[in-house]
């Protein structure tokens, strides 16, 4: 098996468990796992999931163009468009002669915020040092070779901090308790970031190793958006937009832990840029 297949088969997992829906070709086109990027051209994508369906891991869920797919023995109700967590691409251009459209036309929403943030920087030499740390109780993945350390105690984030041979990668997440990109926004994630270094000092100590400070650090990936500010108690639904290449724009009711669901509008980018260029430009535009 290779690296893309147990990558594929972990992103269909997520779709399924995790969002609570089909997936199709689309899906895979591009998708980021464990802070890699990978793509699947079609034909590739077509003779893969044969081979799941015959191995009786995957199963058609809708005969549709393009068809839809869910692990085997996770059904789903045949919904229409506006129920059950489905999924539909529609050119953006015709959102305005959407049934969504008349939901968001009456439903007001918060400030712009992060929903999820995914940084990484190079890390080589650090892999080892950790690796060979007897005192250490480390979590190592036999099948990407990271070595992850999670966390749940700063600032109500879920912090995940896997090390590679060259990699260091943090994902945060916070979709329970988004952070507004705002003078108190970027305040409070440069504290938590400033406490996530310091784990990792810990995780070094007596060691020469010197890490990059987190205002270097580079966002690879950011789920961006805003959500309703009442609670939603309509049928579930979700649908999604590719805007452009690496780019997608989501639509979703979303179940949220503290008990009630919102309606979110999300957007999927890879930045690339580091924690301190944001800071810069949340400044800037707050001085504007």
């Amino acid at each position: 098996m290779t690296e893309l297949d147990d990558a594929m088969k972990e992103h269909m997992a997520y779709l399924v468990y995790s969002e609570h829906r089909p997936f199709s070709y689309k899906d895979f086109r591009y998708f980021v796992i464990n802070q890699k990027s990978y793509e699947m051209k079609h034909g590739t994508f077509r003779n893969k999931i044969s081979n799941l369906i015959q191995n009786g891991e995957v199963e058609i869920h809708v005969k549709s163009n393009p068809n839809f797919y869910t692990l085997k023995g996770c059904g789903f109700d045949n919904v229409k468009l506006m129920t059950g967590n489905h999924t539909e691409d529609i050119p953006i251009q015709k959102i305005i002669h959407h049934p969504l459209y008349h939901i968001l036309e009456s439903t007001t929403f918060s400030e712009r915020a992060v929903h999820n943030l995914h940084l990484s920087f190079n890390s080589i030499d650090i892999y080892n040092i950790l690796l060979n740390n007897p005192k250490l109780k480390v979590e190592f993945n036999h099948k990407n070779k990271g070595i992850t350390f999670t966390y749940s105690d700063i600032d109500k984030f879920l912090i995940i901090i896997t090390i590679y041979p060259n990699t260091c990668t943090i994902v945060i997440g916070c979709s329970e308790n988004p952070i507004p990109l705002d003078f108190e926004g970027i305040k409070r994630l440069s504290v938590a970031l400033g406490r996530v270094e310091d784990r990792l000092l810990q995780l070094l100590i007596n060691s020469p190793i010197t890490l990059p400070h987190y205002e270097d650090w580079i966002i690879t990936l950011w789920h961006m958006g805003k959500d309703s500010l009442s609670e939603y108690s309509k049928e579930m639904f979700h649908c999604k937009w590719d805007l452009g290449e690496k780019i997608a724009l989501r639509i979703y009711s979303k179940e949220l832990q503290r008990g009630n669901n919102k309606i979110r509008i999300e957007v999927q980018q890879n930045p690339r840029i580091s924690i301190e260029e944001l800071q810069n430009a949340i400044i800037k535009k707050i001085l504007e």
